[in-house]
């Protein structure tokens, strides 16, 4: 698939988290997960690098140790626990994301985004606003 540009863009995510232990294979249950791509004071993320080269429909699978979950996603990590539900098993989470799209968020939904951010000191892993 030939690589999107997205920065500024609006990526949403299709995305599935593992069953609990006693299950295999993925939960049924999905949750859509938008952002807006670049807009972190820290730079990007280490998640938002790992997506970069992904096109429409492509699928990535993650396994993170729980603990790293805040590091990992960085100003994302907030947004991403309030839309979807994080399981744990033996201090591993693992995700399925689908990119579904990236469009072109309007300029004042970028600047919102951005004052949102910094209204809460970056939201970088160690940010102490109480988010992570």
């Amino acid at each position: 698939m030939q690589k999107l540009e997205k920065n500024l863009q609006r990526l949403t995510f299709r995305v599935w988290g593992n069953l609990t232990e006693d299950s295999e294979g993925w939960n049924s249950e999905t949750h859509d997960f938008s952002f807006i791509y670049g807009i972190g004071t820290d730079g990007l993320s280490d998640f938002e690098m790992a997506i970069d080269g992904l096109g429409l429909n492509d699928v990535i699978n993650l396994e993170i140790a729980h603990a790293k979950l805040k590091s990992y996603f960085g100003w994302l990590c907030p947004t991403l626990e309030t839309h979807v539900p994080l399981v744990s098993e033996g201090g591993v989470v693992n995700l399925k994301l689908e990119l579904l799209t990236v469009s072109s968020p309007e300029p004042r939904e970028i600047v919102t985004a951005i004052a949102e951010l910094q209204s809460h000191g970056g939201c970088s892993s160690d940010c102490g606003c109480g988010c992570h």
